[in-house]
């Protein structure tokens, strides 16, 4: 049981995380509460672009990100890829129970999920197992996820599975290929 199991900030391509299992954790600090297994930092300009692959994610908890928080801003650029990880039974208090991203202040971020599972993650607000957030003006956000399944994940809020909340100005997309949805719930359309 650990405040935050994992932190990556200032990371090239070449960085990995690979074949660990992350559990645990409980990250319920306020104002710093994102990413209770696992922290992708590309605040204040920093570069954050590493593979995690092989990782399984399970009964981790956070006010922001239950298992994996991803934060951008100040033109920070973060461009992770997640191949074949496995996001079991984690929460969160705010949105995004499985992964959570929120970007600003002039932003780039592209986040690859490629045969990933996200099983019984909650959330109290929105995204049960993925949150994506991207807020102000001339901030970018492309999200690709190929292969994955949701299955069984829940929010009290919007998006049993996933939800992107973006500001008029945000340029922000979602790919999806090949992914199957089960059984997710959202008590709010």
């Amino acid at each position: 049981n650990s405040f935050r199991v994992v932190t990556i900030g200032d990371a090239v391509k070449k960085t990995s995380l690979d074949g660990f299992i992350i559990e645990a954790a409980n990250n319920d600090l306020v104002g710093n509460g994102s990413g209770g297994g696992l922290f992708l930092d590309a605040r204040e300009g920093r570069s954050c672009q590493p593979t995690i692959r092989h990782c399984a994610f399970r009964n981790n908890r956070a006010t922001g990100g239950g298992a994996v928080g991803m934060e951008a801003n100040q033109g920070g650029k973060l461009a992770p890829t997640f191949e074949q990880c496995q996001f079991e039974n984690n929460s969160r208090t705010d949105a995004g129970g499985g992964l959570f991203y929120d970007g600003s202040s002039s932003t780039e971020a592209s986040i690859q999920l490629t045969s990933c599972q996200f099983t019984s993650n909650q959330s109290n607000q929105h995204g049960g197992a993925i949150a994506l957030r991207s807020i102000n003006n001339d901030t970018e956000l492309h999200t690709y996820l190929d292969s994955c399944t949701f299955e069984e994940n829940n929010t009290q809020g919007q998006g049993g599975a996933l939800w992107l909340q973006d500001s008029d100005n945000a340029k922000s997309q979602v790919r999806l290929r090949s992914c199957q949805f089960s059984e997710n719930q959202s008590d709010q359309q």
